[in-house]
């Protein structure tokens, strides 16, 4: 094996550079892929980069809708609250009101209930009312046209005007309660 030394140099030479070619093409292959590498890290911490952006902004977006969401719903509970006060209110009201009438009408039975006991008699609905002849005196007298103590009046002209007729039930009435 002994052979040409220049031979065995050219040999060695050429496989060192043969050697060094492939150590500079594996080098240009290892920096493209560790420039490919950059380049995906790049693109990946972009793209998480705009997911935490848009998680963020997600996030931000739902909690102003429940901040909204809570504002309109303590808004509807005031106004349901405020609507069953004034209902209460007014059931209240309305209720004052029933007893007003309640007694109103008590008050009416009892007034009717005089009239009836010093001789007065209501005819139907229209409340127009006439004095009943007292013991002793005649049906037909000047007395039975003359109405309750109003001097010189006789039922006629007294149930002339409405207004008028309620004046003089309510002057009855006065009277009933003074006397």
């Amino acid at each position: 094996m002994c052979g040409n030394p220049m031979g065995d140099d050219d040999d060695a030479l050429s496989e060192i550079s043969a050697l060094k070619d492939a150590l500079c093409d594996q080098q240009e292959l290892l920096q493209k892929l560790y420039n490919e590498l950059d380049a995906e890290r790049e693109a990946s911490a972009s793209a998480a980069s705009e997911a935490l952006a848009v998680i963020l902004r997600l996030q931000g977006e739902k909690a102003a809708v429940k901040m909204e969401a809570e504002h309109y719903k303590r808004l509807a509970e005031e106004k349901i609250w405020h609507a069953e006060e004034s209902l209460a209110m007014v059931e209240d009201a309305v209720y004052q009101k029933e007893m007003e009438v309640a007694a109103l009408d008590y008050q009416v039975q009892a007034y009717r209930y005089k009239l009836l006991r010093i001789g007065y008699v209501e005819h139907g609905f229209s409340g127009e009312t006439s004095r009943m002849p007292c013991r002793g005196e005649s049906a037909l007298s000047e007395r039975d046209l003359v109405c309750g103590g109003v001097e010189g009046k006789t039922v006629e002209e007294m149930y002339v005007d409405s207004g008028r007729k309620i004046n003089i039930y309510w002057e009855k009435i006065r009277r009933l309660n003074e006397g």
